[in-house]
């Protein structure tokens, strides 16, 4: 299936003509939005929310991953964001 898929894709990128990339080009900044923004939510919810409740659910090691960390926080967003992304597309 993942071959299929790597494939479909290759082929697709064979057929992709200048002009239509430059016009596929306008549509940049709100793809960067949409990552942004995602990031952002996410990154809040695991800052905010996802301790107390991790905490009750899954307890995890600290040494391991710290999500009370913004770096590592924004890191598992930028991760959970690029699969939705994928997930939508």
């Amino acid at each position: 299936g993942d071959f299929g898929i790597l494939f479909l894709l290759f082929s697709e990128g064979l057929e992709v003509t200048t002009p239509r990339l430059r016009k596929l080009s306008n549509y940049l900044p709100l793809g960067f939005a949409q990552i942004s923004l995602t990031t952002g939510v996410i990154t809040a919810a695991i800052l905010l929310g996802a301790p107390q409740f991790l905490d009750k659910l899954l307890p995890l090691d600290e040494g391991f991953i710290d999500i009370r960390n913004p770096t590592e926080a924004v890191v598992l967003a930028l991760a959970g964001t690029l699969s939705t992304s994928a997930f939508i597309f």
